[in-house]
């Protein structure tokens, strides 16, 4: 994936020599109408977990004719139909930031904020989806590289000035420093396609 040191990211290509694998098991190759379903199968997949989610942050949020029409929205858009039929790295990046939405919406539904709450389950799920999708594409990597900036602004705040001690704190901050960490080398692995 890439031309001499020049490369993209990794998920993306990884993903497509799990399908070549799992295709040439059964005899195919990457020109095999077996590749293209599967290949159409994870993209497909992926498009129909970012409805559900796309709905329930809609419900969380606001109420049932509002997620209907967003799903109508979803649902019309003719690109939710070549991106899957394509294979293509935009489903798997609009998972991911679905996802994101879907952990925002939910903990709003739940009565806290994301951002002040001091659950290690949630910080680290922001992180894993942050470093999923600067897994994918160098956009994603922005994306990610601000999201777990401000939770990590926010965690060291937390630790730093709140007068009570709580190991979840220290916690959420070395999972923050984790997650930069990775999304930040990924920046230092695709410097060569950036430039």
């Amino acid at each position: 994936y890439g031309f001499n040191n020049i490369h993209g990211n990794f998920l993306y290509p990884f993903i497509l020599k799990i399908i070549t694998f799992l295709a040439k098991i059964f005899g195919q190759d990457e020109y095999s109408k077996l590749w293209n379903l599967f290949t159409i199968l994870v993209a497909s997949t992926l498009s129909i977990f970012t409805l559900s989610f796309l709905r329930k942050s809609a419900l969380f949020v606001f109420q049932k004719k509002t997620a209907d029409i967003v799903c109508i929205l979803f649902l019309i858009n003719p690109y939710s139909y070549f991106y899957s039929l394509s294979g293509g790295i935009t489903n798997y990046l609009s998972f991911g930031v679905t996802l994101l939405l879907y952990l925002f919406c939910r903990s709003y539904k739940e009565g806290y904020k994301l951002t002040k709450s001091n659950l290690i389950k949630d910080n680290l799920l922001i992180s894993l989806v942050c470093i999923y999708l600067a897994s994918l594409r160098v956009t994603g990597a922005f994306f990610g590289l601000i999201i777990i900036t401000f939770f990590l602004y926010r965690n060291l705040s937390k630790l730093v000035f709140d007068q009570e001690f709580d190991s979840r704190k220290i916690v959420n901050v070395f999972i923050n420093l984790f997650g930069l960490f990775l999304v930040s080398l990924n920046f230092v692995s695709v410097s060569n396609y950036v430039n």
